[in-house]
């Protein structure tokens, strides 16, 4: 088993500057020290972006020691006339899903991911414009390196008890066209998110999550079964099985002041072993938390999920 101890600062803010424009800014520094020289266990790597905007020691480290100073987020934010644009580094928070979002086309993060921070974001635009009451237009488009570039074209259309949004982009390695929809009743809420890629070397795959939440008794549940049909959400953990359906249910709870628990419990329909994912969160002082997470394999066997590492990660935060 092997040891990592990280120290991260991480900066976000926003400054109104006018009454209808905002400037937002974000970033972090990190610092990485393992027991022994291997690989980096960053859980996610971002599209390359147009201008590098991070610096860190990787080439010349001893192995031993890992530093990282990068720019996550500059923008300005405009609003004006029923309308919104975004110019800069930003990130785009897309899908209603859970545990993973397929209609989240500009960085998905890792169904997996322990501390579940936002990537980096990418130099791009954004407009969204409304066109009826409960219907709008929003087209994004991010800027990579070698001078390509990624498009996105949405039409939310979010009503009272409901939301539908149909969607297409156009992606570094194909296609993709997507639907994202939410029904909402007086006790719980049904969710369908779903996206067909088209692949530029032919053929196609649908990537589909369908979800149910409730609360009973202050205690918050959700049950998602996703259908990773490209194997791009949790192919690098399946044993050489890319394309298979995993079942995902949480189960989260405040108790007193000043805990929060959250175990979740994922399985694949395809065989393999069930990951047992506690979290627990304790404000023990002002601006200060203690958080406990793990991932266990229970019951091992081959097929999806087998490659993923049992895990445990404590981390002490201060939040000013």
């Amino acid at each position: 088993m092997a040891y990592f101890q990280v120290t991260r600062l991480l900066i976000d803010r926003k400054d109104e500057l006018l009454p209808d424009l905002t400037l937002e800014t974000g970033g972090e520094a990190d610092w990485l020290a393992n027991q022994n020289p291997v690989a980096i266990p960053w859980p996610e790597q971002g599209a390359p972006n147009l201008v590098n905007l991070e610096w860190n020691n990787f080439d010349s480290s001893d192995g031993v020691n890992y530093e990282t100073l990068r720019l996550n987020r500059i923008n300005l934010q405009w609003a004006f006339d029923g309308a919104e644009a975004t110019l800069g580094l930003q990130s785009w928070d897309w899908g209603s899903s859970v545990f993973y979002q397929p209609t989240r086309y500009f960085d998905p993060l890792s169904p997996l991911i322990l501390a579940r921070d936002e990537p980096q974001g990418s130099e791009g635009a954004d407009l969204s414009c409304a066109l009826l009451d409960d219907l709008s237009l929003e087209g994004a488009v991010r800027f990579l390196s070698g001078g390509t570039a990624e498009w996105v074209v949405r039409l939310p259309n979010r009503g009272i008890g409901f939301s539908a949004t149909p969607s297409f982009a156009h992606l570094a390695g194909g296609d993709e066209i997507g639907l994202d929809t939410c029904l909402t009743f007086p006790t719980f809420q049904v969710r369908l998110e779903g996206a067909d890629y088209y692949f530029s070397t032919g053929g196609s795959s649908l990537e589909t999550v369908t979800g149910l939440s409730t609360v009973i008794d202050q205690s918050a549940l959700v049950l998602e079964w996703l259908d990773d049909g490209t194997g791009q959400a949790l192919g690098s953990y399946s044993n050489q099985i890319a394309a298979a359906d995993y079942l995902f249910f949480s189960w989260q709870r405040t108790v007193g002041k000043n805990w929060k628990i959250l175990p979740v419990l994922v399985k694949s329909l395809e065989g393999g072993p069930f990951l047992f994912w506690p979290k627990a969160v304790w404000d023990f002082a002002d601006q200060w938390d203690f958080t406990l997470e793990s991932q266990v394999r229970i019951a091992y066997s081959a097929g999806p999920l087998a490659l993923n590492p049992d895990r445990l990660f404590m981390a002490v935060g201060c939040h000013f």
